[in-house]
């Protein structure tokens, strides 16, 4: 009888404490800071497929970065490659592209060695061609809500929420700033 209600406890209180650390909408960019294992600018050089024998969910593919700025886990001028589940690659849908500059934020690696950016898209932003990282009004409210508190960082997360674009340095300057203030 002990036992059983041990287990009926375990059952109604395992979603209670899973709904607390859930959040409630889109990680912020302190989150997503918080979640990455590895932080970096780079560019796509390489993308190769590997198929496990006889195809299935062993598929894996390779992605290969130069890394041009490393705030956390990469340093300036490594190369870098990263390895995903094929499944993340939908027909029609290239997650990247050789050539294109990319900011990441990307998980620790599993045990199996895959990673891919925090939070699907929101760990994964493109620089335009000027050094600039844009931003939706949408994306840009979400990743920076007025109540994230910065000090050298304070300007850059304003004019990218207002003007939804910043040059790559402040936004740099953010994001470390951001994962200096975490343990």
């Amino acid at each position: 009888m002990l036992l059983t209600w041990a287990v009926l406890l375990l059952l109604t209180a395992g979603p209670i404490s899973a709904q607390r650390r859930t959040p409630a909408g889109p990680p912020d960019l302190r989150e997503i800071t918080a979640r990455a294992g590895t932080i970096f600018l780079g560019r796509v050089e390489a993308i190769e497929w590997k198929h496990a024998p006889g195809g299935g969910p062993g598929d894996r593919v390779h992605v290969t970065f130069r890394v041009l700025d490393g705030i956390r886990g990469a340093k300036a001028g490594e190369t870098l490659t990263i390895t995903e589940w094929s499944g993340l690659w939908a027909p029609g849908n290239e997650r990247y592209r050789t050539g294109q500059t990319l900011f990441l934020f990307l998980y620790p690696q599993s045990r199996l060695g895959f990673t891919s950016p925090v939070a699907g898209d929101a760990g994964k932003l493109e620089l335009t061609p000027t050094q600039r990282v844009v931003l939706s009004p949408e994306r840009a409210s979400e990743l920076l809500p007025r109540s994230l508190r910065l000090q050298k960082g304070r300007a850059a997360a304003a004019t990218l929420r207002e003007q939804h674009s910043a040059a790559y340095a402040e936004f740099a300057q953010l994001v470390r700033e951001l994962a200096e203030a975490q343990p």
